[in-house]
């Protein structure tokens, strides 16, 4: 049997293996997202190695077209077309933004900005600083709304002075002048004035000119990210025509095409790193899914245990059996494991890049190519699907080394 303080001390341990565990699943989750960026990079390297197996010449709207009409695939030329398209409009906006004059006399704005604004901060967190002295002062902002010391105070006449009321902003009101320094309430109500003014005033112009500041590195930052595109549109149209021709070749095959074997082979990197991604999607939904578990189970165990640990006298006689405890503590062993596979999964998925290997084998899954048939991939949906559609299948290694084959894919650095 164990008492409610065998519970907290072991609920202690426990809980800093779960924070340990889902730390390290937030690792992996990041890590995970960050692979499948890079692969996405690689995804686009392949489809713009296949457009340039089939353009040998380069892309154009005059070679698209030919190749379209002569595969009878249109979409290859709605594709291209989409991706110019967008350079004009990014072509447009870049003019659009070199001819306004907020962006085009930018450092001159920025410097007249910055210096205005050195002048004016200063003056308004002043100002800002001194009202809040003045508000912070007790019963200073109640009596300036009653307009103490004005015919327009409620309690006038001689039997003020019976008043609680009355009594107690007197009161406030000499202690207010005194401890701000004030000759009397009036100055001290024409102080409190002025800062409003100046707050209001000054909050307005240091308002305007950090907007005008925002306003400007808002164009700075388009600027910066249409450029950028506008420098990748070349890639990116080889890409799109990449992924057009891949589409094609999977329902039509490789033997119209202008290069039927480097289409085949970049056709196969493709597929392959398309099947990374989709792999490592799986796997990060996997993390996903048992980081939402390990943080349900750590949840329900540090509640428990605030309860027990702040009020030890009620629960002083409550006790746990054998059973009640092994359903609370020694259930964390199994994150390690689950954070040690998905962990080498999504290394062994990342890095494979030998997108030849399938063409020597007549049947295969990609899962297998990949981990070379040695991590059980059923957690994936369609990995367990194809295993129950081929109950006979087996992973069979192809017998070539694959250092010394001419692999298909290389990754473009252009």
């Amino acid at each position: 049997m164990y008492d409610v303080d065998d519970f907290v001390r072991a609920a202690d341990v426990e809980l800093r293996q779960y924070d340990a565990h889902a730390n390290r699943f937030e690792g992996l989750r990041k890590s995970n997202a960050e692979k499948q960026a890079g692969l996405q990079e690689r995804l686009e390297d392949a489809q713009a190695q296949l457009a340039d197996a089939s353009f040998p010449g380069g892309l154009s709207t005059e070679s698209v077209t030919q190749l379209a009409e002569q595969l009878g695939a249109p979409a290859l030329l709605w594709g291209y077309n989409e991706v110019q398209e967008r350079g004009k409009k990014v072509g447009e906006r870049l003019a659009a933004l070199a001819a306004n004059p907020q962006f085009a006399e930018r450092e001159i704005r920025k410097l007249r900005l910055e210096t205005e604004l050195r002048e004016v901060e200063p003056l308004f967190n002043e100002a800002k600083r001194e009202l809040t002295k003045l508000q912070s002062q007790p019963g200073v902002s109640e009596l300036i709304r009653r307009e103490w010391g004005t015919p327009r105070y409620p309690h006038q006449g001689i039997f003020r002075f019976f008043k609680g009321e009355y009594l107690t902003d007197w009161k406030n009101a000499d202690k207010a002048v005194a401890a701000l320094g004030a000759s009397s309430f009036a100055e001290l109500v024409q102080r409190y004035n002025d800062r409003v003014e100046q707050n209001t005033v000054l909050g307005e112009r240091v308002g305007r000119l950090k907007g005008e500041q925002a306003a400007i590195e808002a164009l700075i930052w388009e600027h910066e990210k249409l450029t950028a595109e506008q420098a990748d549109l070349p890639k990116q149209a080889r890409a799109r025509v990449g992924e057009d021709l891949a589409a094609y070749a999977a329902v039509r095959g490789t033997d119209k095409l202008p290069d039927p074997e480097a289409a085949k082979r970049a056709g196969l990197a493709i597929d392959g790193v398309t099947h990374q991604i989709k792999y490592l999607e799986e796997t990060h939904n996997k993390i996903e899914e048992d980081l939402a578990g390990l943080l349900e189970r750590s949840g329900k165990l540090r509640e428990e245990k605030m309860r027990y640990d702040t009020d030890r006298y009620r629960y002083r006689n409550k006790n746990f059996s054998q059973d009640q405890w092994d359903k609370r503590f020694g259930r964390t062993g199994r994150y390690q494991k689950l954070g040690d596979r998905y962990e080498r999964v999504t290394e062994v998925v990342y890095v494979y890049d030998d997108y030849y290997r399938p063409s020597l084998l007549e049947e295969f899954l990609w899962w297998d190519v990949i981990t070379d048939g040695r991590i059980d991939g059923n957690f994936i949906p369609e990995v367990a699907q194809y295993h129950e559609a081929n109950p006979n299948y087996a992973y069979e290694r192809p017998g070539y080394d694959s250092s010394a084959s001419d692999s298909s894919w290389n990754r473009d650095d252009s």
